[in-house]
């Protein structure tokens, strides 16, 4: 899923925790939050012909895309939620 308007998908942050590797453009807030990390393709650009060879790459090889999502722990939900919980706890205070 490439996006053009996307700064920072979720959906990207989504597929990560399940292990899964990504395609996605260069200019997405993805690319530089995660700079040096092998986390799938980037495009330089939105042609269909990036994007197909990107998908071909990753169906071809896609064992050697290993994403360990215990690296996303930050991003679950559960571990969310209680950040959230201690931070309204604290105002109420």
């Amino acid at each position: 899923m490439v996006s053009r308007n996307e700064l920072f998908g979720l959906v990207y942050v989504e597929a990560l925790t399940q292990g899964l590797p990504l395609i996605f453009h260069r200019s997405a807030g993805i690319y530089s939050f995660f700079k040096g990390r092998h986390l799938g393709i980037a495009l330089e650009d939105y042609s269909i012909m990036e994007l197909k060879n990107a998908i071909l790459e990753i169906r071809k090889g896609y064992n050697n895309f290993t994403i360990e999502t215990k690296d996303f722990e930050s991003f679950n939900w559960k571990n969310i939620a209680e950040i959230y919980q201690k931070l309204y706890a604290s105002i109420l205070a």
